[in-house]
Formats: structure tokens, C-alpha cells, sequence
């Protein structure tokens, strides 16, 4: 199993079998591959402050390797009014963090602008509102809107069969760009 871990707040301690240990703060990403496998703990490094973050499990490209560890810090204005490549295993994607699965993880900092998205034929999304008031509206690929929803702190929905994905409101997105799998009814 690959798993992604994105802070919201607070701090993030993981210590695993293979001597990995460390502390995550807000903003930054903790990554771990099990590979043939790992013993691991995470928990709220903090007896006062709260711990809050969106953690992803991506069944791994390759099982057979060994386990992994790593993490990364980002800066808020790295992510600000952008998308922010946190993790992908997409050739074409610049990511801090090298998945071994067609997989890309991006986040965003929105202060009241627009941000838009554009989804490859037979990809899909999962967006959530980590925080904040967000507006969605997703596109065909005659630029004509399908839907729009609002999002609210801790709301998520899936994005199928759209070309394109627009947001507005301010608040703190996490968004996946992964592969429609079958016939999409299962994906």
C-alpha cells in the first residue's frame, strides 16, 4: 500500500520497524510505501494541540519493492490560489513525492479566486473541502457546465466524465486525478 498523508493542522509523528521517524506539520505531506513490509505508528505529536489531515491509500504500482518512507514540508504560498503537485505517479507530473501508481495528489490554498483543473480523457477526480467555502462546477469538453455544487468544511465529492473543473471561494482543496478503471461504473 502506498499512503499520502497531508497535514491540515497541528503535527503528525510517524515512527516505523525500518528506524524512519519524524514530525509533520500543516501543509506538509508524510509518505509511506509498505512494500514487503513495515510496522508503523502515527500519532498526534502533541498532548494540547489538535491533529487534523486527510490521509490516502493508493494500492501501489509495484509490491514488490522495498518499504519506503519520506516527507516534505511546503510552504502556504507554494499551494496559494495554485495547484500544488504534492504526489503523482504520472511521468509528466513534477511531484514532490514519486508514487509507483497513475495517482497524482494536488492541493490549494483559495483566498476568494478561481482555480481551474482539466481532466485527460478517462481520468476522474475526488475532491474535498478540507476547509473553507468552495464553489465546483465541472465542464464537458464543449465548455458547457455540467453541475456545480457547493462545498463546505469536510464535504467531498467524485468528478466523472467532465473535462474540466473549476473552483471558486477560499478555503484549503485536496483534489485526485486518478484513471476511470472498467466501464467507470465501479471507479
Amino acid at each position: 500500500m502506498e499512503i499520502v498523508t497531508y497535514v491540515l493542522s497541528g503535527e503528525l509523528e510517524h515512527r516505523d520497524s525500518i528506524g524512519n521517524h519524524g514530525i509533520v506539520g500543516p501543509g506538509g505531506v508524510q509518505y509511506m510505501s509498505a512494500g514487503l513490509g513495515v510496522r508503523h505508528s502515527e500519532y498526534n505529536h502533541s498532548a494540547t494541540e489538535a491533529l487534523h489531515f486527510v490521509q490516502m491509500w493508493v494500492l501501489p504500482g509495484d509490491v514488490a519493492g522495498p518499504p519506503t518512507y519520506g516527507q516534505v514540508d511546503f510552504d502556504v504560498a507554494q499551494r496559494r490560489n495554485k495547484w500544488l503537485v504534492v504526489a503523482s505517479g504520472r511521468a509528466s507530473q513534477d511531484a514532490a513525492v514519486a508514487l509507483t501508481q497513475d495517482a497524482t495528489l494536488l492541493v490549494s490554498r483559495l483566498e476568494g479566486t478561481e482555480l481551474r483543473h482539466t481532466f485527460e480523457p478517462g481520468r476522474l477526480g475526488f475532491l474535498f473541502a478540507a476547509d473553507g467555502g468552495i464553489e465546483a462546477a465541472a465542464f464537458d469538453d464543449h465548455d458547457a457546465q455540467i453541475e456545480s455544487v457547493e462545498l463546505a468544511s469536510g464535504d467531498a465529492v467524485r468528478i466523472g466524465g467532465v473535462t474540466r473543473l473549476k473552483l471558486n471561494g477560499a478555503g484549503e482543496v485536496v483534489l485526485w486525478d486518478v484513471p476511470q478503471l472498467g466501464d467507470g461504473a465501479n471507479s
